[in-house]
C-alpha cells in the first residue's frame, strides 16, 4: 500500500538531517532542583536588588555567589527565568527595587506542574521576543505566533536525537516550509489546533532563528553535547515535559531537616517554608548550598541587608520551633547589634550635618559597614559631618533603610 505523500515528505526531511542519538539523562521533575530554590530565597532575602530593567544587580550577584561558592552565570540565568515566569517580581521600596513573591512561587516550590507549564511557556515566548528585537513588519505578537506548537512538532520528529547546533536554525526553516498538508497532518496527530495563517517564518527570519535557540537555552529546555568535535543540540527532559510531550517524573523526596549547631551553624532543608528560609538567607552567611542548606551567624552579614526590624528577633522567631537553642547561639542573638539600635537623626541637607537624639547612635553609625563610609573622620562633638564628596541623599536614604527615623533640623 502506497504511503500518503505527507508522510513521505516528512520522512525525507528527517532523513536529510545529520543527527546523533541524544545522551541519556537522569529524569527529574522540572525546576525542582535545590539550587533553583536557593536562588529564589536569595532574591527574596533582599541581598540582591534589581536593575532598572528588572533583572538582578550583577555586582550583588557576584558578592553573594562568592560567599556561597555558587556559579555567578548560572545564578543570573536562573534569576531571569524566575522573573519571566512570575515566580518572583520586582518591588519598589526606599527608592530601590527589591524582589517579592510572584503569583507562581508556590507552584515552583511544590512542583505544581500545570501552573509551571503555563508560566514556563509564557516565559519562553517573552525570551524569544526579547532576543529577536522589535520588528514593525510583524502583524502580531509573539503570543499569537504558535511557536510552542512549532517546537512540539519539530522535536517530535527528532525524539531521542540531537541535531548539529550550527545547522539547527536552517533546519527549523526547512521544517516550516514543508507542504501545508504535511504540517496539518502532524498537527492533527499531536492534537494541536490548526491556526491560519502560520506566521512561523516571520519569527524565524533574521535574528529569529538564534532567538528561538537562545530562548530554549534560557528556559533550560535544550542542552548542548559534544561529539566527534562537533556541538549537538537536543531537547531535554524538562523541555519535553513543559511542551506536553512527556509526563513529569515524581518530585524528589521532601527535605525538611532543621538543626541549630553549637558552632553557630544552622542546617535547613530546601523544602522548609519560605518564611523560615528567607530570614536565614537574609541575615546569615551562606556556607553551603545543597539539599540541606548550611548557614553561619556572622555580625558583618547581619548588618549588610537593610532592615527596619531586629535581625536577632527575626532569627529567634524562626528558630523557636527548635526548642532550647545552644548557648552559643543564644548568646550571639542576645547581643544587641548596631543595625538593630535605630534611633532618630536630625539632619540638615544643605549643611550635611547629622545630630542624633541619642549620643550612643554616633558610634552605631561610625561602626556600621554600610554607613560609616559617608562620615568625615573628624566632626564637632555630638554631631556627624557627611564627607564633601559623598552623596547626602544616598546617606539619608540608607539610614532610612536601616531603621533610622529622619527629622529636619530647620
Amino acid at each position: 500500500m502506497e504511503k500518503p505523500k505527507s508522510e513521505t515528505n516528512l520522512k525525507q526531511f528527517i532523513a536529510r538531517q545529520e543527527t546523533i542519538p541524544a545522551p541519556e539523562e537522569k529524569l527529574q521533575c522540572p525546576y525542582s532542583e535545590y539550587w533553583i530554590k536557593a536562588i529564589v530565597y536569595i532574591l527574596l532575602s533582599g541581598r540582591v536588588k534589581t536593575r532598572t530593567d528588572g533583572y538582578p544587580n550583577r555586582t550583588e550577584i557576584d558578592r553573594v555567589c562568592r560567599q556561597a561558592n555558587f556559579n555567578t552565570s548560572l545564578f543570573e540565568d536562573i534569576a531571569k527565568l524566575l522573573i519571566k515566569s512570575n515566580v518572583i517580581i520586582p518591588k519598589d521600596e526606599f527608592d530601590t527595587k527589591y524582589y517579592q513573591e510572584g503569583k507562581n512561587l508556590k507552584a515552583f516550590l511544590t512542583c505544581g506542574l500545570k501552573k509551571i507549564q503555563v508560566a514556563a511557556k509564557g516565559a519562553f515566548l517573552d525570551f524569544v521576543h526579547e532576543y529577536s528585537g522589535h520588528k514593525k513588519s510583524r502583524p502580531f505578537t509573539v503570543k499569537d505566533s504558535d511557536l510552542i506548537g512549532l517546537l512540539k512538532l519539530f522535536f517530535e520528529c527528532f525524539r531521542g536525537k540531537a541535531l548539529l547546533e550550527k545547522d539547527i536554525g536552517n533546519t527549523f526553516l526547512e521544517f516550516i516550509k514543508l507542504p501545508g498538508k504535511t504540517i496539518l497532518s502532524m498537527k492533527k496527530k499531536a492534537g494541536i489546533k490548526d491556526s491560519q495563517p502560520d506566521w512561523w517564518e516571520l519569527w524565524l527570519a533574521e535574528k529569529g532563528k538564534q532567538a528561538l535557540l537562545s530562548a530554549l537555552y534560557a528556559m533550560r529546555w535544550a542542552y548542548v553535547t559534544e561529539h566527534e568535535g562537533k556541538e549537538w543540540v537536543f531537547l531535554n527532559n524538562t523541555g519535553r515535559v513543559m511542551l506536553g510531550m512527556d509526563s513529569a517524573p515524581p518530585p524528589p523526596p521532601v527535605c525538611t531537616e532543621f538543626k541549630a549547631m553549637s558552632n553557630l551553624c544552622i542546617l535547613a532543608g530546601c523544602d522548609l517554608p519560605t518564611k523560615t528560609l528567607v530570614p536565614l538567607f537574609r541575615y546569615c552567611k551562606i556556607v553551603k548550598i545543597d539539599r540541606v542548606f548550611e548557614f553561619r551567624f556572622d555580625k558583618k552579614v547581619m548588618q549588610e541587608v537593610p532592615s527596619k526590624t531586629s535581625a536577632s528577633k527575626e532569627l529567634l522567631k524562626v528558630l523557636q520551633e527548635l526548642g532550647p537553642l545552644p548557648s552559643t547561639i543564644r548568646a550571639f542573638l542576645g547581643d544587641k547589634k548596631p543595625s538593630e539600635t535605630g534611633g532618630v537623626l536630625r539632619m540638615g541637607y544643605c549643611s550635611a550635618i547629622v545630630i542624633p537624639e541619642k549620643p550612643e547612635t554616633l558610634d552605631v553609625i561610625r561602626q556600621h559597614p554600610k554607613l560609616k563610609g559617608y562620615i568625615a573622620p573628624y566632626s564637632p562633638k555630638g554631631t556627624l559631618i557627611i564627607k564633601h564628596d559623598s552623596n547626602t541623599n544616598n546617606f539619608f536614604r540608607r539610614c532610612e533603610e536601616y531603621g533610622f527615623k529622619l527629622k529636619l533640623l530647620y
